[in-house]
């Protein structure tokens, strides 16, 4: 398709084939801001036309007569323009919809102010969504599963296009659903085959997390879209990010995350961790680390870029019970081998914090300096088929394990520092240390 640059000016010129008349009228339906783009290019048309008749004009008559039209003629182009589109969005209406969403699941709905019971399988309109209590699962026509949770307020346009005007949500977005966008009022969000959650505040922030494949985020300046793509950025697995019209584009360190599967949790985290910051800064691509409140248990995710290794007992032993139930912060794997890396934790209470160490190395000297080995192991796997040559790797049917060691340090409230997981260079085969924080009960 061609940029839409490309199609207002064969569109200005009168150029289009029927081929491209047939995108532009697709492009002018996508966003009601699309109008504003076209309405500002017919003006600037209308402006540069004005002013080479005005240059060209050889007498200072003319240029009186030129600028007495020139207000009628850019009324006339907008007019025009408005005219077009008031054609295109009769016929398909803002909250256009392609047909019913499908229930997959809901949890004490309340929708506005009626409670609404629903099964799976039941048909649900496309339209405003006013979610004021439970969770509500749809399958929209085009492969797209949302998962939304109350406090919500939404619209289903139709089966590709969403609009978030606060809450939270979980998009798992299948082939079909390649182009999903939701549309905030910070920004848009458009989904390029991907797994991913996204916040909205009613101060007009919003917050978009990545848990597989890619986003691309439009951030929006001063209510416009920024069709030129400046400021556009594209968000990775394991990348989060908050934006906002007046503060733009910025790294979201913490997510609150489910405790069952990746995504956004419907509750927001409120436990003992109240900052995870690294000192890598916002040039590293907008990593963010998962918190999971009461996470830590057999089975639990390990990493926030790793969708496969989980947590597991050691071979033949139960999981600890003095371990289970501890918020779980999910590591950035990738980080495994940067040497001056530090992360910072911010407690609100006293607190045993948790470090679960890769037991083929020996452990740096900020751990065995600050914290004691409680002599307990953990497994964590499946890795990729591609570690199974490294030493110190158990190879089983699902793929290769690590054993870590758990180690376990008392904190105040208030900062805690701790460092790489590296003891020499980066040559030595490491994995990233797990974390877990459990309040410290009198």
């Amino acid at each position: 398709m061609k940029e839409a640059e490309s199609l207002i000016a064969g569109w200005l010129d009168d150029s289009l084939d029927g081929a491209e008349q047939s995108q532009f009228e697709s492009w002018l339906r996508e966003h009601p801001e699309n109008l504003d783009q076209l309405v500002e290019a017919s003006i600037r048309d209308q402006q540069l036309r004005e002013a080479v008749q005005i240059f060209e004009s050889r007498s200072s008559a003319g240029f009186s007569q030129k600028r007495r039209r020139y207000l009628p003629l850019l009324a006339a182009a907008a007019a025009l323009v408005f005219s077009l589109v008031a054609t295109f969005w009769l016929s398909t209406g803002s909250t256009r919809s392609s047909g019913l969403a499908e229930v997959i699941a809901a949890e004490e709905v309340l929708l506005g102010n009626r409670k609404e019971t629903f099964s799976a399988g039941m048909k649900f309109a496309m339209g405003p969504v006013s979610l004021k209590s439970g969770r509500l699962e749809l399958m929209l026509d085009s492969g797209v599963h949302l998962k939304m949770m109350a406090p919500l307020e939404a619209e289903l346009i139709d089966d590709m296009h969403l609009r978030l005007k606060s809450g939270r949500l979980n998009a798992n977005v299948g082939e079909r659903g390649k182009g999903f966008t939701v549309y905030t009022e910070a920004g848009d969000v458009i989904d390029l085959g991907t797994e991913f959650g996204i916040e909205v505040d009613e101060d007009g922030e919003s917050r978009v997390a990545v848990f597989s494949g890619k986003v691309e985020v439009h951030p929006r300046e001063k209510g416009k879209r920024q069709s030129n793509g400046k400021g556009r950025i594209t968000l990775n697995e394991g990348q989060a990010a908050r934006f906002s019209v007046l503060a733009g584009l910025r790294r979201w360190d913490k997510v609150a995350l489910a405790a069952k599967a990746a995504g956004i949790s419907s509750d927001r985290y409120d436990g003992v961790v109240r900052e995870v910051r690294d000192n890598l800064g916002d040039s590293e691509l907008y990593p963010f680390y998962g918190i999971v409140r009461g996470g830590m248990k057999e089975g639990a995710l390990a990493y926030t870029d790793k969708p496969n290794p989980r947590w597991h007992a050691a071979e033949g032993e139960r999981f600890p019970e003095w371990l289970e139930g501890a918020d779980q912060i999910r590591t950035y794997h990738q980080f495994r081998y940067r040497r001056y890396y530090r992360l910072n934790l911010e407690l609100v209470e006293p607190a045993v914090v948790y470090v679960f160490q890769d037991s083929r190395v020996e452990p740096p000297v900020w751990l065995r300096q600050g914290f004691t080995d409680t002599g307990t192991q953990l497994r964590v796997g499946p890795w990729h088929p591609n570690m199974a040559g490294e030493p110190g790797v158990e190879v089983e049917a699902d793929g290769p394990w690590l054993n870590v060691n758990v180690w376990s340090r008392e904190v105040a409230p208030g900062l805690l520092e701790l460092g790489s997981p590296l003891t020499r260079d980066a040559d030595e085969h490491v994995s990233m240390y797990g974390l877990a924080v459990k309040p410290l009960h009198k």
